[in-house]
């Protein structure tokens, strides 16, 4: 291929509950969800993805559960770029308030990292699912239209499309 003609690296990684972590790049020529599929032929279990559509029809054997770093991506892009007195504001802003939603979720939930797979279940139920309960009421009260952020509209459209696979991890 030219130089100059598109490419895609495709990163594998495996679970951090695993004595030997392996990372993988596959080289591939497009972005096809022909790709995750080929690649993943066999596999049982869950994968822990990006919103790209192509991970959600890759059979009933896998469990696609959705990344919370990527929904609140758009959140912290749109504060970054506010300038001069809109900086003054920022907490009143939908951005501002969707992060620290999601870093209440984040916070809950690293108070769970050292339990067993079942007290971590529990203590999920009862502190964390609230939690994401009230973030997506909250996401479903907002209007976008009403939004001049378009990153905050890009954070909202993202929660809403990919709220069932961010609930996944409950």
């Amino acid at each position: 291929k030219k130089p100059q003609s598109d490419s895609y690296m495709w990163l594998n990684r495996t679970s951090g509950d695993t004595d030997k972590p392996i990372v993988l790049y596959e080289y591939q020529p497009g972005r096809g969800a022909k790709h995750p599929k080929e690649f993943l032929a066999g596999y049982k279990g869950y994968l822990h993805t990006d919103g790209y559509a192509g991970y959600h029809d890759l059979g009933e054997d896998i469990t696609v559960v959705g990344c919370w770093a990527h929904a609140r991506r758009d959140y912290a892009d749109a504060l970054k770029a506010l300038k001069g007195e809109d900086k003054n504001y920022a907490h009143d802003t939908v951005a501002h308030k969707a992060l620290v939603q999601i870093a209440a979720i984040y916070k809950a939930e690293e108070t769970l990292k050292d339990l067993t797979a079942e007290e971590r279940y529990s203590r999920r139920q009862r502190e964390v699912k609230p939690l994401v309960e009230a973030y997506f009421a909250w996401v479903h009260e907002q209007d976008p239209a009403t939004i001049l952020s378009q990153k905050t509209r890009d954070g909202l459209n993202y929660s809403m499309n990919q709220e069932k696979y961010l609930k996944v991890f409950l």
